[in-house]
């Protein structure tokens, strides 16, 4: 468990670091595909599975 939120913390970090360095239009670029995929990923249901494996 401590591992995968290690491995989920690094991730989001180096997330963070590769966006704050992109520049402005591709940034846009990456808000539009962002915004298409959370509104077709079904983001509840995944945090269901997860947490349905827990039990």
């Amino acid at each position: 468990m401590e591992i995968a939120i290690l491995t989920f913390c690094a991730t989001f970090i180096l997330i963070l670091v590769i966006y704050w360095i992109m520049p402005i239009n591709k940034m846009k670029e990456v808000n539009k595909a962002l915004t298409s995929l959370l509104q077709i990923l079904p983001i509840t249901k995944i945090i269901e599975g997860i947490n349905s494996d827990k039990k």
